[in-house]
């Protein structure tokens, strides 16, 4: 009888453990990938005994997956493109099957001499203007000194200089636009570039050149001599002639969603930044990819007003192209910063009151830095001071 019995039982507790399913497995053989700037293949390993997929964790386009998806054992290839920016680029995927998940970072360096590029910094901006006698100020005596902060000669050749397209203040009436957040890109709407075809325009170790907004010598009214500056902005049009220089290179435009002369906001509400396109693109390839699109709000609490408009006349710059960026604010009207902290952790002025009547003829300039010209923490807050324009 007990015979019987065991055998019975046994078949019960065979079917019960090939019944059981065994654990999910989902293990990778790295939490990283570096890649150097000429591209290049790197594998990754899955061990798993489940179905598996792929998930890239933002929208960046600078590499490609071999595989998003299988089930079990695999290897995987991750092709990274050429690079020709100015500061490491990085991105992330996660491997996720069976409610396991894996994280990769994905990571990728400059080139060596593109390095040199990037300290290539805005060390002044004079953008307050001069009062004249009359109680008037200057448009056209406003200059920006770009500096060399390296140890070797680089060229600024095909560089963009950019104004942001929003500003950074709040309006005293509440009534404002509120732009979408861009962590990974700033918003421009004035884009000009330096001439040159890559071995024109040397910036030797510790030297600076001049972008002025009009290279014409203002000292006779107490501004500044640009006819000295090594480039300008000429907005040739029908109605707002400009002056030329024509012993100053002119800037070549890109795009400008303003149809008057380009001048910098005297009173400080406007980023500015220095920027390098990848190797072979052009203003046409430019426009084309990279349109703002997306929606601003008008708000004003004190008329119970709040409506949606597309941004319109704006452009998108991936913050890796940036080599240097400079936020200027009040602080007495301060809103939202263009350029986000990864650019720029703070913001500079002359002034911290709108309107200031003391602002004129007061530039920012970066303090001096231990062992290079100038100061770079990536905080203007930190590394500028008030000082008298350098060319007065």
């Amino acid at each position: 009888m007990k015979t019987k019995i065991l055998l019975f039982i046994l078949p019960a507790i065979l079917f019960a453990v090939s019944s059981c399913k065994k654990d999910p497995i989902l293990n990778v053989d790295t939490n990283s990938i570096s890649f150097e700037a000429a591209g290049g293949e790197q594998s990754i390993s899955i061990r798993s005994n489940t179905e598996w997929q792929i998930i890239k964790t933002d929208e960046q386009n600078w590499y490609e997956i071999s595989q998003l998806s299988g089930e079990g054992d695999a290897t995987i290839t991750i092709t990274a493109y050429k690079y020709d920016g100015v500061a490491g680029r990085s991105s992330s995927i996660t491997i996720s099957g069976s409610g396991l998940m894996q994280n990769i970072a994905l990571v990728q360096n400059a080139p060596a001499e593109i390095n040199l590029t990037s300290k290539l910094l805005i060390s002044e901006i004079f953008f307050s203007s001069t009062l004249l006698p009359d109680g008037k100020n200057t448009c056209g005596d406003k200059y920006i000194k770009i500096t060399n902060n390296t140890d070797g000669t680089v060229y600024i050749d095909g560089l963009l200089f950019v104004f942001s397209a929003t500003n950074s203040t709040y309006p005293t009436t509440g009534a404002r636009w509120i732009y979408p957040e861009l962590p990974t890109q700033i918003g421009v709407n004035t884009i000009y570039q330096f001439p040159g075809s890559g071995n024109e325009n040397p910036v030797e170790k510790g030297a600076s050149i001049i972008l002025a907004v009009d290279a014409q010598d203002y000292s006779a009214n107490g501004g500044c001599n640009l006819s000295i500056a090594d480039f300008e902005f000429n907005d040739v049009n029908d109605i707002y002639p400009d002056t030329e220089n024509p012993d100053v290179a002119d800037m070549l435009l890109w795009f400008k969603s303003s149809a008057t002369i380009t001048t910098l906001h005297n009173r400080g509400f406007e980023s500015y930044a220095l920027v390098k396109v990848p190797e072979g693109m052009t203003k046409e390839t430019y426009m084309a990819e990279y349109p703002w699109i997306a929606k601003r709000r008008f708000v004003w609490e004190e008329r119970n007003m709040d409506m949606e408009r597309d941004i319109l006349d704006s452009y998108l710059i991936p913050n890796e192209w940036v080599i240097d960026g400079v936020n200027l604010s009040v602080e007495e009207v301060l809103g939202a910063l263009p350029w986000n902290s990864s650019i720029d952790a703070g913001y500079t002025n002359v002034s911290k009151i709108d309107n200031d009547s003391e602002r004129y003829g007061k530039a920012v300039a970066r303090k001096k830095g231990n062992g290079v010209p100038y100061q770079d923490t990536d905080n203007s807050t930190n590394d500028f001071e008030i000082i008298t324009p350098s060319l007065k």
